[in-house]
């Protein structure tokens, strides 16, 4: 997978992980959901999705 990561932060990380746990809270919009579907794997938005950046931010890949 090609990611430009000019932009990408920890605090993606953490409104992915809010969104799941407190969706009522924390709602994404349709490109927000879309972006933050980082893993690529089409399941959605989920927490693997804010361990999947964390893991790129922290050149574990």
């Amino acid at each position: 997978m090609s990611v430009v990561m000019k932009d990408l932060t920890l605090a993606d990380a953490v409104a992915i992980m809010q969104s799941v746990g407190n969706p009522d809270e924390y709602v994404l919009s349709v490109q927000q959901k879309f972006n933050a579907d980082f893993s690529g794997n089409g399941d959605g938005v989920t927490n693997m999705d804010a361990l999947e950046i964390q893991k790129k931010l922290l050149k574990l890949e």
